[in-house]
């Protein structure tokens, strides 16, 4: 029963690749107080590392997931979440991410080649697949990011 509990608290609540690139997954909204998302990630035994930016906590989640927080007068404004993987599966991960930001924010607008962009009255979301390239042994990196545009 309490591996049973273990593993509930700490899985995702969906099977597909990128269900956990949503604030909702960890429980966090844009404008949370710093110290109530410092202690939600301390319960769950999260490490939260400083990031390379002002402001910014980085939650290595594994070796291929990464939750990059930031905040502005102790108000978190910036959620990045970052997946890294093999092209087929980049692309998967993207095209599963697109549609799941249209279905909740509706049509995106283009950030060109790179990406797209989501928006309501008072976010932004971006849409980005990095391609890593021979450099990286052929890995992406699909980029998830909300943010208070004003704030950032």
């Amino acid at each position: 029963m309490t591996v049973l509990l273990l593993i509930a608290g700490t899985v995702f609540p969906s099977g597909t690749l990128t269900s956990w690139m949503e604030p909702a997954a960890f429980r966090l909204s844009l404008n949370d107080d710093r110290a109530e998302v410092e202690e939600l990630f301390e319960a769950r035994g999260w490490e939260l590392v400083p990031g390379k930016g002002r402001g910014q906590l980085v939650h290595q989640y594994d070796d291929a997931r990464t939750v990059t927080l930031g905040f502005s007068d102790e108000r978190l404004t910036s959620i990045r979440f970052e997946l890294s993987a093999f092209a087929p599966d980049a692309l998967k991960a993207y095209e599963e991410r697109r549609k799941r930001l249209e279905k909740l924010y509706g049509r995106a607008s283009s950030l060109g080649s790179v990406g797209e962009e989501f928006s309501t009255s008072d976010m932004r979301v971006h849409l980005i697949i990095v391609d890593g390239g021979a450099e990286s042994g052929g890995a992406s990196t699909v980029v998830v990011r909300y943010f208070v545009p004003e704030a950032v």
